[in-house]
């Protein structure tokens, strides 16, 4: 099975654009955090080898807001990319993409410091009623004792 780099070596050597574009687009789909700048390296290294490849920006608007950044966003990005590669909307999507990847991996971090949290609580929660049984029982038996 060839790697997604030989892939995209391939739809080069074979001066396929819709492959090169597809390519493309999946590495931001397998790298959305652009780790050592290896979605951007591959645009400029299919830029060099195919300068046709990219497209003046055709007017479509971007989402400047992050808010409004969301998945489906991310995917009509993405389709976008196909039918007008513009360096404008590449490097828009590795942005919105990265974005977005940084804030699931977020909010997975709050879930799981809330999950934490709460099971810390039980604990204290356990060892306060386990510690207030025993001081009841040693109250109880102290008195016996005594009477």
């Amino acid at each position: 099975m060839m790697s997604l780099e030989q892939r995209l070596e391939k739809a080069l050597d074979e001066r396929d654009l819709v492959s090169v574009k597809a390519h493309l687009t999946s590495f931001i789909d397998k790298y959305p955090r652009n780790e050592n700048n290896v979605v951007i390296s591959a645009f400029d290294h299919a830029r060099t080898r195919f300068p046709e490849l990219v497209e003046t920006h055709d007017g479509g608007k971007l989402r400047q807001s992050k808010s409004m950044w969301d998945a489906d966003y991310l995917a009509m990005l993405m389709d976008d990319l196909i039918d007008n590669f513009s360096m404008q909307r590449f490097f828009h999507t590795v942005e919105v993409a990265s974005f977005i990847h940084c804030r699931k991996f977020e909010l997975e971090q709050e879930e799981e410091d809330e999950l934490s949290n709460s099971r810390k609580h039980d604990f204290s929660t356990w060892i306060m009623l386990i510690s207030a049984t025993i001081l009841f029982l040693a109250l109880v038996f102290l008195i016996r004792s005594v009477l």
